[in-house]
């Protein structure tokens, strides 16, 4: 998912996690689970809106696991400026399970190798919104469902040998253990 219009000196930003995807949107409610952004924005002719609209975004709202917190499940459609142009009830809805993709803790590359290279990655795309990563769950380096300066002070520990060793999968290829909401759409190194 992209956000913004090109026109910043970086250039639009891809968010691939829900927690990013959030933080990083003109807006933020709590009770708002998944967005899906058109980039570029299209047009919807369809009888739940006035005429024609542009829809810059689609709000999803997840089913609640307990039934006790059950809601009826809800689209909303967004216009340019992210203002709620219509909602409709989700009828009916299929979740569909992941391939899981095979990583190495703190191979934020993605070259094979846990080096230097990885924590300055880390570093650059946290601090200075530089860069791309495909697998933050690689980079994720401590398993705590979050990227911030802790990762690339792990990878760099576990480099020279003053850390314990790094949560699996490491040092081989795997699946990640734990659930956070981190993404993973690439691990070149593990294909």
């Amino acid at each position: 998912m992209t956000f913004g219009d090109g026109s910043s000196e970086d250039g639009p930003r891809v968010v691939t996690d829900y927690f990013n995807l959030v933080y990083s949107a003109f807006r933020h409610n709590r009770a708002v689970d998944y967005w899906v952004i058109f980039d570029p924005p299209v047009t919807i002719d369809a009888p739940f809106l006035d005429s024609p609209a542009v829809v810059r975004a689609v709000e999803l709202q997840a089913l609640e696991e307990d039934p006790a917190f059950a809601r009826a499940a809800q689209a909303a459609y967004l216009g340019a400026d992210f203002e709620v142009l219509s909602r409709s009830l989700v009828t009916r809805f299929e979740r569909f399970p992941l391939q899981e993709t095979l990583f190495v803790r703190g191979d934020a590359s993605g070259d094979g190798g846990l080096d230097v290279v990885d924590a300055i990655q880390v570093i650059r795309y946290v601090f200075q919104r530089q860069g791309e990563l495909t697998c933050l769950k690689a980079a994720d380096a401590n398993d705590d469902g979050r990227l911030n300066i802790v990762d690339p002070i792990a990878v760099v520990s576990q480099l020279f040998g003053r850390g314990a060793q790094l949560p699996a999968p490491f040092p081989n290829c795997g699946g990640d253990p734990t659930e956070d909401g981190l993404s993973c759409r690439s691990a070149a190194s593990c294909r």
